[in-house]
């Protein structure tokens, strides 16, 4: 089962996202998990964020999450995309998310973090679409 914690939500709407997720999840009869595991980051274009964990099946996660968007009128962060090469000399680990608004791509966001066992992500870059 494949993992991802760099998916989010706009700050307030966390619970009600991973509820409704995990509700979709069990209609589809996936395995898929989520949950917030108590991390917020900040965006100068963007807001705050509210971090998910998912577990399972990421394309799937991947299209909850901008349905998610668009049903609450909120924005998410799909998150789970990393960078092309293959073979890396930095200290960090790097992830790459979409920001999505109702539905739609808004902007980019590159999230990196310390290869340290409980580190936390932090946001390196933010672009507008």
């Amino acid at each position: 089962m494949v993992s991802s914690d760099s998916f989010g939500a706009q700050q307030g709407y966390g619970d009600k996202v991973v509820k409704w997720i995990n509700e979709e999840g069990k209609k589809k009869k996936k395995e898929l998990g989520a949950e917030l595991y108590g991390h917020v980051i900040e965006t100068s274009r963007f807001g705050k964020f509210e971090m998910i964990s998912f577990s399972g099946e990421l394309p799937i996660a991947r299209d909850l999450i901008v349905k998610a968007s668009k049903r609450y009128t909120i924005k998410t962060l799909q998150g789970g995309y990393k960078p092309k090469s293959f073979f890396s000399f930095s200290v960090g680990s790097r992830d790459y998310a979409k920001v999505y608004y109702n539905g739609n791509l808004v902007g980019y966001l590159e999230l990196t973090k310390p290869r340290l066992p409980g580190t936390k992500w932090s946001v390196s870059d933010e672009k507008a679409s």
